[in-house]
Formats: structure tokens, C-alpha cells, sequence
């Protein structure tokens, strides 16, 4: 039987060995005596902070001005001049890139004793290893949440702060963090640099590909403890496990309405801004969701889905379109208006 989701996973002991528990011999008292004697003439740094330098951004608090300064070039400001020659991911410390590259090298000697997943870095694995535990150290200091490491923390402080300072040179849109601009210019260019290697299924996100890859594993090791149904991810979990307590943690800063998932935030928001993201490459006719433009296409020129629902910077190619089965007879036909307004009043009740 699959494991819960909260299962916590009891910590390993230090082992004592023969010569810790028996006595020590005159070699080893004299070799202690001169190690002794050597770190009385060179002390040892003290780890202790004396004078406490807290960013004013994240609540982080450094031993000097120098290190402070360092923190809000490379975290706030986003200096990173080291680049990954095998990824988009830059860093603000050379020391940073070089233990990234270990990713990329394919050697993966660390294993997680519980589920037997490898990871390339040490600190990778002791991340994962909170998924089984539940253990979550980082907590915000201005809201409730906790993370796992450190790096989810300082994406999450600037949803507080309102600061996006990397802007598309496509379409305007701006966001918090560089990487997601990286991410977001994928969608104009096209490019999906990650590749299965058990078909030819191309994303542009690596997190789209390990999703993909269970896919053909056909894995499911994360169990709901209330009805028993399984999940190949965490997250996945977590968010059927709304469907049993009700709640709604996503809540939006205009209107009294709240989500169970990010993902129907970010949609229902539109609705506030008008943001339109999804156009028609019939009739150019513009959509705030994908399923808004799928039931057009269906219901107003009757094409398949297969290519529509790109963002508005990739128009689906309409002569590889096919003629589609209507199973919504009811929007055939139909203005566009009512087919959107049909949509909005379903997504409305979930």
C-alpha cells in the first residue's frame, strides 16, 4: 500500500562506534593532547553574530553590511552574472553555477532511503526528504506559510512586496522573477528544450517533463488517507485533499472569491483585468481561457481541438485542423457571447 502523503519517516541515530564506547589509548590521548594544543594557537572562528543586518525585502538577517549587500544584489536586484551553459538558470556566485552543473552531468549518488529517488546534490535530497516528513523550517514573515527550502520562501516574499521588474519584450507582461521571464518568452519562441527520452514529447519545463515522465512509469506511490485514491504526485495529492476538507486557501485580493488551486486564481483574475491570452486564428476573436477558445472553435467553425488554445502569440494553424465531433451541441451554432457566458457559468460551480 502506498504510503500518506504525511507519513512522517523517523530520523536515523548516529551510530557509536567500538572506540567511542571502549577507552582510548596513549596514542590517541597524545594525538588529542597536540590537536588540543594546536587549535589553542589558532582558535576557531566563532560562528556566533554579534551585529545583525536584516534585509528590509525578506527578513534575512547577515553578519556584516558587505554580506547584506551581497544578499540584496544577487536575491532582490538580480544580479546573477554566472550562466549555465546547458540551461537558462544563472547565479549570483560562481560556487552556485558549479554545484548546478552537477545536475546536468547525469551522476546522481544521493538516494532517498524511503521511495529510492536519486538526486545529484545532497541538499536536493534532504529538500525531498521533507516531502516524506512534512518538515517545512522556512516559514514567511509576513503570512502563514512554510515552505521546504529556502529558494520557495524568497519566490513566495515577493508576492508580498507587488515588485515585477522583468517585463516581456513580446507582449508586456511582467513578472516577479527573471527565471519566469525565461520561462514566459518560451511561449513566443516556441522553444521546449526538454526532451523525453521515452518519445518524442518535447516541454518547455522541466517540472511539465517529470510530470510527463510518470506518464510511462505509470507510478502512483502518494495515497489519499480518506478514500484511497492514489497519485503519481505530491501536489496532486494535496489539492484532491481539498475536495474532502472544503478548503479554499487562494484567495483573491478584489473580490470575495476563493480557490482550491493556484492554477483557478490566476484564470479567475482575468476576469478582473480583462486580460484576454487565447485568440482565434479563424476570426482573431479573443479569450481569456483555453477552454473559452476550444468551445469557439468547436462550436462556431467546427475544428478539432488539436492546436487550439495556444496563447495568443502562437495562433493554432487552422488548415491542419480536422472537422470536429460536436459534443456541445448546445454551443453550435450559437454567438460567441453566449457560448463564453454558457462556460463562465459552469466553471462558475466548480
Amino acid at each position: 500500500m502506498a504510503p500518506e502523503w504525511n507519513t512522517r519517516i523517523g530520523q536515523e541515530q548516529p551510530s557509536t562506534s567500538a572506540a567511542g564506547r571502549g577507552g582510548a589509548s596513549g596514542d590517541d590521548v597524545t594525538r588529542r593532547r597536540a590537536s588540543g594544543s594546536a587549535s589553542q594557537a589558532k582558535p576557531k572562528r566563532k560562528c556566533a553574530v554579534v551585529n545583525h543586518h536584516k534585509c528590509g525585502l525578506c527578513g534575512k538577517t547577515l553578519s556584516c553590511e558587505a554580506g547584506l549587500k551581497r544578499h540584496l544584489e544577487a536575491t532582490h536586484a538580480g544580479k546573477k552574472p554566472y550562466d549555465c551553459h546547458c540551461c537558462p538558470a544563472t547565479f549570483a556566485s560562481k560556487w552556485n553555477r558549479d554545484k548546478h552543473l552537477l545536475t546536468h552531468s547525469g551522476e546522481k549518488k544521493h538516494v532517498c532511503p524511503t521511495c529510492g529517488k536519486t538526486f545529484a546534490l545532497k541538499r536536493s535530497l534532504a529538500v525531498h526528504r521533507r516531502q516524506h516528513t512534512g518538515e517545512k523550517p522556512y516559514s514567511c514573515h509576513l503570512c502563514p506559510a512554510k515552505f521546504t527550502d529556502g529558494s520557495a520562501l524568497r519566490r513566495h516574499i515577493f508576492t508580498h512586496s507587488g515588485q515585477k521588474p522583468y517585463r516581456c519584450d513580446h507582449c508586456g507582461r511582467r513578472y516577479r522573477l527573471r527565471y519566469a521571464l525565461v520561462l514566459h518568452n518560451r511561449a513566443h519562441t516556441g522553444e521546449k528544450p526538454f526532451i523525453c527520452d521515452k518519445c518524442p514529447a518535447a516541454f518547455s519545463r522541466k517540472s511539465t517533463l517529470n510530470d510527463h515522465l510518470l506518464t510511462h512509469t505509470k507510478e502512483k506511490s502518494w495515497q489519499c488517507s480518506r478514500c484511497y485514491k492514489t497519485f503519481a504526485r505530491q501536489y496532486t495529492l494535496k489539492r484532491h485533499l481539498r475536495l474532502h476538507t472544503g478548503e479554499r486557501p487562494f484567495k483573491c485580493d478584489v473580490c470575495p472569491a476563493a480557490f482550491a488551486d493556484r492554477s483557478y486564481l490566476r484564470v479567475h483574475k482575468r476576469t478582473h483585468t480583462g486580460e484576454k491570452r487565447y485568440d482565434c486564428g479563424m476570426c482573431g476573436r479573443l479569450f481569456t481561457r483555453r477552454s473559452y477558445l476550444k468551445s469557439h472553435a468547436h462550436g462556431v467553425h467546427g475544428i478539432a481541438s488539436a492546436g487550439v488554445g495556444e496563447p495568443a502569440n502562437q495562433k493554432p494553424t487552422i488548415a491542419a485542423q480536422q472537422p470536429a465531433t460536436r459534443r456541445g451541441k448546445a454551443l453550435v451554432g450559437q454567438p460567441h457571447k453566449q457560448a463564453e457566458d454558457a462556460s463562465q457559468s459552469t466553471s462558475d460551480v466548480q
